[in-house]
C-alpha cells in the first residue's frame, strides 16, 4: 500500500498542492474499489477533548461519518484500490484549522470533487454559499464520501468515488434533458488522481463527460449549496489563465478546485509528461 505523502509531486499554482497519484491512462468506474482497514489515524485524550468541545461550541447538530484516505495500490491490470479507515467530520473541521502540522496529526478524509465537462467543452464552476463551510469557488457535484452504519473493518466496500460522484453531481446540478433521460452517465466517467491541498483532505478526481451543452446545466435550487455558477472554457489558454490567477476577480478557487483543473490540463495536452 502506498500514501505516496513523501513523494508527492507539488503543483507551482499553491505551495500546498500536492498530487498523491497521476497516470497517464484514467481509471473507469469498473477498475476502482474501496477497502476498509484499521485506521492509522490517533489523537490524544486531551486533543480528542479539544475537538469535542469545539465541535460542540459550533452548534451543528449531529456528527458525521466519513472515510480517512490511508492509501493505495495499482494491480497488474491496472486496477485501483483504494484504503479508507473510519472517522467523523468534526475531528476535520477542527483539525484542519491547525496549520503546519505533520500529514498524520490530520484525519485526512477521502472526498471528491467532479469535473463536469459539457458537449459545447466547458467546466462547471460553484460559487459556495452559506451553507458550505468553506468559501471560494470549487468543482460543482463535490463532497465527503460518507461511511455507513453497515460498513465494517476489512471489507471491500460497495461504493466507490464514482458512486458519490453521481451522488454529488445529482444532488447540486439541475439539467435540461426530458424526465427520462440523465445529464449524464456516470460509466463514462474517469479518475485521474488524487489531490491534496490545505484544507488536508484527499480529492478523487472524476472527470464526468456530460450529455448536454452549457445552457441546459443549472444549479439545483433546492440543494442551495452554491450562490452561483460559471463555465470555464477548456482550451488551453482559459485553464493556464485560471490556475495562474488561482480563480477569477474577486473570487479565490479552492487547493482541489485548482489540483483539478491542473490534472484536467495535463490528460487533455500534455499527457506524455505522466507517468
Amino acid at each position: 500500500m502506498e500514501t505516496n505523502y513523501d513523494n508527492a509531486r507539488s503543483s507551482k499554482y499553491g505551495k500546498e498542492i500536492s498530487f498523491l497519484l497521476e497516470t497517464e491512462i484514467p481509471f473507469t468506474p469498473t477498475q476502482v474499489t474501496m477497502k476498509a482497514i484499521s485506521s492509522t489515524f490517533s489523537m490524544s485524550e486531551e486533543l480528542a477533548e479539544e475537538v469535542r468541545r469545539k465541535w460542540e461550541e459550533k452548534g451543528w447538530g449531529p456528527d458525521g461519518m466519513k472515510w480517512r484516505y490511508e492509501g493505495y495500490k495499482i494491480s497488474q491490470d491496472n486496477g485501483l484500490e483504494l484504503f479508507v479507515s473510519p472517522i467523523m467530520y468534526s475531528w476535520h473541521n477542527i483539525l484542519r484549522d491547525k496549520k503546519g502540522m505533520p500529514y498524520d496529526f490530520y484525519p485526512t478524509p477521502l472526498t471528491v470533487n467532479s469535473i463536469q465537462e459539457t458537449l459545447d467543452e466547458k467546466i462547471a464552476i460553484a460559487v459556495r454559499g452559506k451553507k458550505s463551510d468553506q468559501r471560494g469557488l470549487c468543482f460543482l457535484g463535490s463532497g465527503f464520501i460518507d461511511r455507513l452504519a453497515g460498513d465494517a473493518i476489512g471489507t471491500s466496500l460497495l461504493y466507490t468515488p464514482f458512486d458519490a460522484a453521481n451522488q454529488e453531481c445529482s444532488e447540486e446540478t439541475s439539467y435540461d434533458v426530458p424526465v427520462a433521460e440523465s445529464g449524464f452517465d456516470i460509466q463514462n466517467a474517469t479518475m485521474l488522481g488524487l489531490v491534496r491541498g490545505s484544507n488536508t483532505d484527499v480529492a478523487t478526481i472524476i472527470h464526468v463527460p456530460l450529455n448536454v451543452s452549457s445552457d441546459k446545466v443549472h444549479l439545483r435550487a433546492e440543494n442551495g449549496e452554491h450562490d452561483d455558477l460559471f463555465f470555464l472554457s477548456t482550451d488551453e489558454s482559459s485553464l493556464i489563465n485560471f490556475l495562474e490567477k488561482k480563480g477569477v476577480e474577486n473570487a479565490r478557487a479552492a487547493d482541489h478546485l485548482l489540483g483539478g483543473i491542473e490534472l484536467y490540463l495535463i490528460h487533455r495536452y500534455h499527457k506524455n509528461t505522466l507517468k
